[in-house]
């Protein structure tokens, strides 16, 4: 018999197969899930994981390695914020701006969505149990809520763009429509939607059983429990437009290691009192039945959907250690539950043997008169061939060496396992003291999870492209896109999802999600900067303040902060320049640090994808700096210049007093001459006159 997917009896058809091929995977997924949690004294038995009847005086240990092994390998493959590009889809300048917009609303997206902390639940559903997944899909009931016009037939739409009439656009209605039609118009209230992303687990899908990868994979039916709130508000009618109303169905696990057997149900007994709905879905590939691909929805065997979908298959696939031939992975916890209940029998030996140590059992023979209250001890009765034997202890044996070297050994080997040794814990091995070999090692670890990493940024780029393509198609209206960009500042702009084009696609820079040492990277940047000191190289202040900020240290920035309040001065006024708006320059702004901000602004991709007019707004308003420094200059020269002046005129003043004086000094000692020449002659007169006489 050849089963389609049309009816409810098809669809759990295919569910009961997927679930059979699921069934041999599942034992060590639910105890991989146990042992993480920290109950790991437990064993897999008809469908559950549960504990074994133990003697209640045993003194378990749980040694839980497995939790802050694989929590480390999470952090570090999440560590790195990927960084996507956008691929263009033509050579023409706008496919070119549509692809500089992709990745400006992904960046926008990455934080809005809440995308890292879902990364790493994926990741770490990856490690523990297998797979994570997630889903990307546009939610109607999302969004901010609108007041839209609806007619008999669904909402009216705008005949010039095809986009649902709002309440306050009724005057946009056709001048021809019918008077009855036009009685009949109503307001509702309608979200305008937005993209959805879930973290999906391996216990709530079902994959094509032939499958080995995603992209061989022909159909996937999702099953998951539901609240009874959540079903009502997304589907309130079946397939045939009849009201629904959901009954609960089904129950959640009361505990980790309870429930969640073959099909996601509850092990009888052993549930919460809170009933949810299991609703399933059904994702079809395009194939010969249906050349666009299938998607349907049932619960309590009613069929909710059925229609063709516009992504047949949103979700993306994150992986632990790939096994050749199999869809699903091999999570690392699966290879280190071994080592971990070595690790448990070990410890809980020692202790057990160092509480007999503490408090021996007492052996006294039946014939010794003797009474004896040894609590908490152990007394043991036995028949001694010795007349009236002594009670005495019974010590139990030493822990042989071997035991306590056995730990060591199985510490190592799940840093092997894990491929996380003590230099990727921040510790350095003994007798290891050159930073070339740390870095070696280091190193090592990273390249060893690089095919994880490689899987990852794959996964990352579907998403990124799968999150894009919904944007294209349902963002009809203008919403604003808000991304923080340098010193703490937003750039927002308006985005439409017919800006992204057609078929926008993203990648993932290869490596970009490799973990790097930050202190390996704080090193070096100290390094280089010493020696460029060392060696008299000028280091320009705006280009320290940033070299500082990619140093990853807080509180440098503090030595920089005037430069910080003029870089946040900037990029306000480059958001203006962008939005339209010519902005007068002021005398207290610092004009060379605004030219050459601007002026990197203007050497940026960003800038060359700008229309025309805006790129010669911020020609002239950087002309206005260049123009107010030159008058600045200007003025400083006059002033300079007039200052020479005065100086000059005031030393030709001084020269001509000197002369003056010197003149006048010269002709008071002509006068003198003259005077004693004269003085000198009267007297040689009368001399000649005595002599005579």
């Amino acid at each position: 018999m050849i089963y389609g997917d049309q009816s409810v009896a098809d669809l759990d058809h295919k569910y009961e197969q997927a679930k059979s091929a699921r069934m041999e995977f599942e034992p060590d997924w639910m105890l991989n899930r146990s042992f993480f949690a920290n109950q790991q004294w437990v064993m897999y038995l008809g469908g559950r994981v549960t504990r074994p009847e133990l003697d209640p005086r045993r003194q378990l240990v749980t040694d839980n390695r497995i939790t802050p092994v694989v929590t480390a390998r999470v952090a570090r493959k999440a560590k790195n914020r990927p960084m996507f590009t956008a691929t263009p889809q033509g050579a023409d300048d706008k496919a070119i701006d549509g692809s500089r917009i992709a990745e400006r609303v992904l960046e926008n997206d990455w934080d809005a969505l809440d995308l890292q902390p879902k990364l790493f639940t994926a990741l770490l559903w990856a490690d523990v149990c297998a797979d994570g997944f997630i889903k990307v899909f546009w939610d109607k009931t999302k969004g901010e809520k609108g007041q839209f016009l609806f007619g008999p037939d669904g909402p009216i739409t705008n005949p010039e763009d095809g986009t649902p009439l709002r309440a306050e656009e009724i005057d946009k209605l056709p001048v021809n429509l019918d008077p009855a039609a036009l009685e009949q118009i109503r307001v509702e209230d309608i979200a305008a939607g937005d993209v959805c992303v879930e973290v999906m687990s391996v216990f709530e899908l079902y994959p094509d059983p032939l499958a080995t990868s995603m992209e061989d994979l022909e159909w996937m039916i999702e099953e998951k429990i539901r609240s009874l709130e959540y079903v009502k508000r997304r589907y309130p009618t079946d397939i045939n437009d009849q009201p629904f109303e959901p009954v609960a169905d089904a129950q959640l696990p009361s505990g980790i290691t309870e429930g969640w057997v073959g099909t996601g149900h509850l092990f009888s007994g052993s549930s919460s009192n809170y009933e949810g709905v299991k609703l399933r879905e059904y994702w079809c590939k395009p194939n010969s039945q249906h050349p666009n691909g299938w998607w349907s929805v049932w619960a309590n065997d009613t069929l909710l959907r059925a229609e063709e979908p516009f992504d047949p298959m949103p979700y993306s696939k994150f992986g632990s250690v790939q096994v050749p031939g199999r869809f699903w992975s091999q999570a690392v916890t699966t290879n280190l539950r071994g080592p971990q209940h070595d690790l448990n029998t070990l410890r809980t030996q020692i202790k057990e043997n160092a509480r007999r140590i503490g408090n021996p059992a007492l052996m006294k023979s039946r014939q010794a008169n003797v009474e004896y209250h040894g609590v908490p001890g152990e007394v043991i009765e036995y028949d001694s061939t010795v007349q009236d034997p002594t009670p005495s202890y019974l010590l139990p044996p030493d822990v042989p060496v071997y035991m306590e070297n056995e730990i060591g050994r199985i510490e190592k080997s799940i840093e092997e396992i894990s491929g996380m040794h003590e230099v990727s814990r921040a510790t350095v091995p003994t007798g290891v003291t050159a930073a070339s070999a740390i870095n070696l090692l280091q190193e090592a670890d990273e390249t060893r999870m690089g095919p994880e990493i490689q899987q990852m940024e794959k996964a990352l780029a579907i998403l990124g492209t799968k999150i894009l393509k919904l944007r294209a198609k349902f963002n009809t209206d203008e919403r604003l896109i808000k991304i923080s960009g340098e010193d703490g500042n937003w750039d927002i702009f308006a985005f439409k999802g017919e800006m992204l084009g057609n078929d926008p696609r993203v990648e993932v820079q290869a490596g970009s999600a490799m973990p790097r040492s930050k202190a390996a990277k704080q090193a070096a940047m100290t390094e280089t900067l010493g020696m460029m000191l060392q060696y008299g190289v000028p280091v320009d202040e705006r280009n320290l303040r940033k070299f500082l900020k990619d140093y990853e240290v807080g509180g440098l920035d503090r030595l920089f902060e005037g430069f910080t309040e003029d870089a946040k001065q900037v990029n306000r006024e480059n958001r203006l320049l962008v939005n339209e708006r010519l902005i007068p320059i002021n005398a207290f702004d610092n004009h060379e640090f605004h030219v050459a901000e601007h002026t990197e602004f203007m050497k940026s991709s960003r800038f060359a994808g700008l229309p025309e007019a805006i790129q010669l707004r911020f020609d002239q308003h950087v002309k206005m700096h260049r123009e107010y420094m030159n008058n600045i200059i200007e003025q400083q020269m006059k002033a300079q210049a007039q200052e020479q002046q005065q100086q000059q005129q005031l030393e030709l003043e001084m020269n001509d007093a000197e002369r003056q004086a010197e003149a006048e000094i010269e002709t008071g000692e002509k006068l003198v001459d003259a005077k004693i020449e004269e003085n000198m002659n009267t007297n040689g007169g009368n001399n000649a006159s005595d002599s005579t006489t």
